[in-house]
């Protein structure tokens, strides 16, 4: 026992003072760490399955997700992890979350492989990049512990983001979640959750109450509904349900929560405060009904949701028709995997109060002799004194085309109409969106979804600008129909008109 006292006597003591004085330290060593106790909390959620943070710009979306999965790769060597965006070029692009990826993960010795767009760290943890959008094929079969999803307000298929919840069935100690960055979006499907969640006033920006609380999110025959907790949850769908619903929680940070640039950048910070009214409360406050999409033609606000009681009966009604043949393709990726809808609108005028109504849509993306298909069972049930409007193409082809559908409809005793684009489609436009802008255009409730609000709201007259138009066409078609159209009108004969009953006799009328 002594020799032992003495031998470790006689042993060198550790030497614990640092070996960079502090200039050097904080000029050359790099640190990784949140900057704000609201980063923190994002950092160390381990409670809750979805997260979603941001809500305006700069607020370090994209460094606190790398650092997360950093984190977890180094602590976890059976991790593995989804890092997704809209598009690969979006994640690979100069000075994307790519680059940022690589310069922080080659501090812990991770390789970057550029074919198969992966970081791997030395302990056998991986992330692996792709893209998010009508592909749900490419992650069948996958088990992952996490996702995140950057910018996600850009993915309009809330059904994209939905699938990656059934991937989250990875083996570890670590808890499977799915994180989410993102910009304000009105159009955006998250917009909605926001909504329905409670975290936004009625004016679009952050609730403070709610920032930061969980939720419970459950997906009842395809409807998201929030909960404010599992036992709510449990009474009206019962335990299953209650213990299925995935946790919840919204951090609505900006630019005010990261220090770094608030202190290194403050002219940025100047920008943002100086900015266009519309721009500055989207970017510097995250108000989430501040929409800078498209040209600003058409707002959803400019239309009045009514109940289909509130339509006058006996209103000259037409179906109009943009057509399609495509069916969505993901595996060629562009177009193909977003091609344009075959869509079909109902709509109705009243030339006594100028009152145009939108009473419903049909949709498909399908070939050709489906969508004819369609056309025609429509025209059946919309009855022989609906309009039925056909697009014609350009050519010979398109006029054969037209000619032949307007055959079929007139065979079954249908009134079809062929239209023929002579304006650009604003011009074509125009007229309906003035009625908009005027409080004249009312719309049956559920007629259109958020996608189709969107797609409005996204117009602006250019065919070439990637966005869907096929609403915004239907539209234009039905107003100059039913308003500047000569319509056939449908005589009615009043039965206790005394006149007519001596004209024609009681029997003719009856």
């Amino acid at each position: 026992m002594a020799a032992t006292k003495q031998n470790r006597g006689n042993a060198k003591e550790r030497d614990f003072t640092f070996h960079h004085d502090q200039e050097t330290l904080f000029e050359e060593v790099e640190i990784f760490a949140p900057l704000s106790k609201k980063q923190e909390l994002y950092l160390q959620d381990e409670t809750n399955d979805i997260i979603l943070w941001g809500g305006a710009a700069s607020s370090g979306k994209s460094h606190l997700s790398l650092l997360k999965l950093m984190i977890d790769c180094i602590e976890d060597k059976n991790y593995n992890s989804l890092l997704l965006r809209e598009s690969l070029v979006q994640i690979k692009a100069p000075g994307s979350i790519w680059e940022e990826g690589c310069r922080m993960f080659d501090n812990v010795g991770a390789s970057s492989n550029q074919v198969n767009n992966q970081w791997r760290f030395p302990n056998g943890s991986f992330v692996k990049c792709h893209y998010l959008k009508a592909n749900q094929n490419d992650f069948q079969g996958s088990q992952i512990h996490s996702a995140l999803i950057d910018e996600a307000a850009q993915i309009k298929n809330i059904d994209d983001i939905w699938y990656i919840t059934s991937r989250l069935r990875g083996k570890g100690s670590k808890r499977k979640q799915l994180r989410m960055t993102c910009n304000p979006d009105r159009n955006s499907p998250l917009c909605k959750w926001l909504v329905d969640g409670g975290y936004l006033l009625e004016d679009g920006l952050p609730n403070p109450e709610m920032d930061g609380v969980t939720t419970y999110l459950l997906q009842i025959q395809g409807e998201f509904q929030f909960f404010k907790s599992r036992k709510e949850i449990e009474e009206v769908y019962g335990k299953n349900a209650a213990k299925g619903a995935y946790s919840f929680v919204y951090y609505a940070a900006n630019v005010y929560d990261n220090p770094a640039v608030v202190k290194d950048q403050p002219e940025y910070i100047f920008k943002l405060e100086n900015m266009k009214r519309l721009e500055r409360e989207r970017l510097l406050l995250g108000n989430w009904f501040a929409s800078n999409s498209g040209a600003g033609h058409f707002n959803r606000e400019d239309i009045k949701e009514i109940e289909p009681s509130e339509v006058p009966l006996g209103l000259p009604t037409v179906r109009s028709w943009d057509l399609a043949a495509s069916k969505p393709d993901p595996e060629k990726g562009g177009r193909y995997a977003d091609p344009d809808w075959t869509r079909g609108t109902l709509c109705s005028y009243d030339r006594e109060t100028g009152s145009f109504y939108i009473l419903g849509m049909k949709s498909i993306r399908e070939r050709s002799a489906l969508v004819d298909n369609l056309m025609m069972k429509t025209a059946r049930e919309d009855g022989q004194e609906v309009y039925t409007t056909i697009p014609q193409d350009s050519g010979a082809a398109g006029k054969s085309v037209a000619e032949q559908k307007r055959t079929k409809l007139l065979s079954q005793g249908n009134k079809p109409i062929i239209t023929k684009a002579r304006k650009s489609k604003l011009a074509r436009a125009e007229n309906f969106l003035i009625a908009c802008q005027s409080g004249n255009v009312f719309i049956v409730k559920g007629a259109f979804s958020d996608s189709n609000y969107a797609e409005l709201e996204n117009f602006d007259g250019d065919k070439n600008n990637g966005h869907h138009d096929d609403v915004m066409d239907t539209l234009a078609d039905a107003w100059e129909t039913l308003v500047n159209g000569r319509l056939i009108p449908t005589i009615k004969l009043s039965k206790s008109n005394p006149r007519l009953n001596n004209l024609f006799g009681k029997t003719l009328l009856s």
